[in-house]
């Protein structure tokens, strides 16, 4: 079941038998977004962007809405695709001390806040792809008719979420936040097995993952 953003609303209000202004809902919803973002990997959170190296540069800055590295893969002149190798930076000081030292990049790591690293230091203009992680559009930015992946695919998971942020706004009773956290958890459970698991599994490889039944 899908829901907009003026469903979600009006479901927090008739559930909770409250009114909220919209800066509360809007903190409601931003919250519960966060949380259940953060508690399995969904394709809404990938995003890909192709870069080209240059020669002795070996550092690749990050978009704005970075979050997390799902890959980096380098194509060089032969048209050769390699995935680089994660590695904490201490690694590549110490095995690529001398940035003059070029060649088709093998391994990464983060280098700070708005950099990664890359060694060896690249040797040419190489295609480099980054798949990474970053928080999608909010439902609260878009139109009121319209949908988010959250909204279209878990609206139990996010109605849950935000109620429970509003359960502890209105500093509700603990048997009431109890039942608010036994829906949410309930809800994240499905969210992850769809999400960490059919969304990234391959029956092929896998098998089909086999629930018990009573």
């Amino acid at each position: 079941m899908s829901m907009t953003y003026t469903d979600l609303k009006n479901n927090v209000e008739e559930v909770t038998e409250n009114t909220f202004t919209d800066a509360q809902h809007k903190l409601f919803t931003q919250l519960a977004e966060q949380t259940l973002l953060n508690a399995a990997q969904i394709p809404a959170l990938r995003k890909v962007e192709a870069t080209t190296t240059s020669n002795g540069d070996n550092t690749l800055t990050l978009p704005s809405d970075y979050l997390y590295t799902f890959s980096l893969r380098v194509k060089d002149s032969n048209n050769v695709t390699t995935y680089l190798l994660p590695k904490d930076n201490s690694f590549l000081q110490e095995a690529f001390p001398d940035s003059d030292d070029t060649a088709t990049p093998k391994f990464y790591a983060q280098l700070s806040e708005t950099e990664i690293q890359l060694a060896p230091t690249p040797s040419g203009a190489f295609t480099l792809t980054h798949t990474y992680a970053h928080y999608p559009t909010s439902l609260v930015d878009v139109a009121s008719d319209a949908t988010t992946w959250l909204s279209e695919n878990m609206s139990s998971a996010l109605l849950n979420a935000a109620l429970l942020e509003a359960a502890r706004f209105m500093k509700a009773e603990p048997d009431v936040v109890a039942i608010y956290k036994e829906q949410l958890t309930n809800s994240i459970a499905l969210y992850k097995q769809f999400g960490d698991g059919k969304l990234r599994g391959d029956v092929y490889r896998d098998g089909q993952r086999k629930v018990q039944v009573n």
